[in-house]
């Protein structure tokens, strides 16, 4: 409100009240006297990212059900191409995604960083050309992952193919001047170095990647390799990337098949990329492991060895919960889970996400989600019991296998390598326990023949006194006789040891764990069909391998290839079919 001009006129559409009025004489020929102001007062230029028809384009003919699938419309050495028409919920919106595969995108940590260099100098270049495009609700993404280029569009359906256009031209022939260039590189190098501040978990999971993805780089190599990172070197990359590639995209929302054609053809015109053997173009790898089950833990004050130990003890626990079970309890969380699958999508993005995922995986996979729900529909308590006793419960699992993943702070405690090996991992669980708590006072070997020696069977407020009895024996190290004949005196007068270990305390928890296993041991080493021991790899008492050296263990796994699709793909439009429409 301007309580000095009286808004007399209204805006039609939204009754908004306005004032117009005519800028004052001094105002208007300032501007007439001086070309420079004048040049910079001009009403906005076309906006050619505004849809120019809001109209939805409906399928011939309209299903009771959307399609599972999308189609393909071609496929060849070096592209395929996807088009979902929008058959549900027909608003003027796509979306547009593709990946550019490339050997070179990340085989080396350089060329890692480069194409997350490239990346970001490109999309800070498009965030002020395209300005006008965000403006009329068009957005687009572009990242590096996976050995690929990530490139979309979304927003309404009109503006896709010139927005697409701009984004491609522009990530295939930027020109980064010298200025640019070290602004960018200073922020990549200041992003690879602030990763070392993450949080435990955002940590673990990278250490999970670099178990897990091939190729995939520590922080020391990155970091080493930013030395290397040269405006020379930015554009060489470029040209390597799209002089051979292998580009998967799709086309989804209010389109029709000309449509997605047309914008196919755009993106082979503008990459103009030869093929690359699909063998050569480094992919997610996944370690061969079983069906079983994925625990995310929060960040606690624990030695991981414990806190392994809590989730080894909750999954042997758990099946009695499972046992006790009602059938009304069990159909129940069934239902639950079939319609949580069955929600539907609420737009076109959703679609294109849960499509684009079978797609980029190679497994093609459209109709997983109705096959899950046809099995859970079948699924009986039994079923879920012989599951649990088959791949999750490692006392009865046939060739159980399962990758542990722990980090923890330089201020707790962590065996050695040869402790490891050497000791279980309950009684390292509770020595680190013992430590935790600041009882320091006994080695590991002093837990490990206490484990073995006490009678299993005793309450554990027993066995916390007897081990109070031995804490409390250490206390005083016999420098000569006179001080032994003092200990001994203490210890044998504790006809009741002063408790040092409360009953609900993390070392109880512990020492039950601990006792438990030296009873009835699993046999890890029994079940392993794999010897790491020939890249000096650590095998605990129990046969548990430790991957104390993830790099070495990484090089033996396969650092390329691609997954054999699980379905013949044959393409709308044949291979020796013209490219044009």
């Amino acid at each position: 409100e301007h309580k000095s001009i009286e808004c007399e006129l209204e805006e039609k559409y939204y009754g908004i009240l306005y004032h117009i009025a005519d800028l004052p004489l001094h105002m208007t020929l300032d501007v007439k006297c001086s070309p420079s102001v004048a040049k910079m007062l001009h009403l906005p230029g076309r906006n050619i990212y505004l849809p120019e028809s809001l109209s939805v384009t409906k399928p011939a003919t309209i299903a009771d059900t959307p399609a599972l699938e999308p189609v393909l419309l071609r496929k060849n050495d070096k592209f395929e191409a996807w088009f979902k028409q929008d058959d549900q919920f027909f608003t003027p919106h796509g979306r547009i995604g593709l990946t550019i595969s490339s050997e070179s995108v990340n085989n080396s940590p350089v060329n890692y960083l480069l194409s997350t260099l490239l990346c970001e100098l490109v999309s800070a270049e498009l965030q002020e050309q395209l300005f006008s495009a965000l403006l009329a609700n068009n957005y687009f993404y572009m990242s590096p992952r996976g050995g690929a280029i990530n490139v979309g569009v979304s927003g309404f359906s009109s503006g896709q193919p010139n927005l697409l256009k701009t984004v491609l031209q522009k990530l295939k022939t930027i020109k980064v001047d010298a200025q640019q260039f070290s602004i960018y590189r200073d922020e990549v190098e200041r992003m690879i170095k602030s990763k070392r501040q993450d949080s435990p978990l955002s940590l673990l999971y990278r250490q999970l990647d670099n178990v897990n993805v091939a190729p995939a780089f520590d922080q020391d190599m990155l970091e080493g390799a930013l030395k290397d990172i040269t405006l020379e070197g930015l554009q060489a990359h470029i040209e390597s990337i799209f002089s051979k590639a292998y580009v998967k995209m799709l086309v989804s929302g209010n389109y029709n098949q000309l449509v997605a054609l047309d914008a196919s053809n755009q993106v082979l015109d503008i990459l103009q990329f030869q093929p690359i053997p699909r063998s050569l173009i480094n992919t997610h790898r996944s370690l061969d492991i079983e069906p079983g089950y994925y625990v995310q833990n929060l960040p606690i004050k624990s030695n991981p060895a414990y806190v392994t130990q809590r989730i080894n003890q909750f999954i042997r626990q758990y099946r009695q919960r499972l046992q006790e079970l009602t059938v009304e309890e069990f159909d129940s969380t069934v239902q639950s889970l079939i319609n949580l699958k069955q929600e539907k999508l609420k737009s076109i993005d959703d679609e294109f996400f849960q499509l684009w995922a079978p797609i980029n995986s190679d497994k093609y996979n459209f109709g997983k989600l109705d096959e899950d729900i046809k099995h859970l529909k079948q699924l009986r308590k039994d079923d879920l019991l012989a599951f649990w006793d088959k791949y999750v419960n490692e006392d009865t699992a046939q060739g159980y296998t399962r990758l542990d993943m722990q980090m923890s702070s330089t201020k707790i405690w962590q065996p050695t390598a040869e402790e490891f090996e050497m000791y279980p991992s309950t009684v390292l669980a509770l020595y680190g326990s013992l430590r935790s708590a600041g009882h320091t006072g006994l080695s590991i070997a002093d837990v490990q023949s206490f484990v073995l020696s006490v009678n299993a069977s005793s309450s554990i407020e027993s066995l916390l006194a007897e081990l109070s009895k031995l804490y409390m024996s250490k206390q005083v190290s016999p420098a000569s006789s006179e001080t032994t004949e003092v200990t001994n005196t203490i210890v044998a007068d504790m006809e009741e040891p002063r408790i040092v270990f409360e009953s609900s305390s993390k070392t109880a928890t512990a020492l039950q764990m601990a006792i438990s296993s030296a009873k009835e041991a699993p046999k890890f080493a029994t079940l392993s069909k794999t010897n790491f021991a020939n890249i000096d790899m650590k095998q605990s008492p129990e046969g548990i391998w430790l991957i104390d050296d993830y790099k070495r263990f990484q090089r033996t796994q396969a650092l390329s290839g691609v997954s054999v699709p699980s379905r013949k793909l044959i393409p709308l439009i044949p291979e020796s079919a013209p490219m044009d429409n």
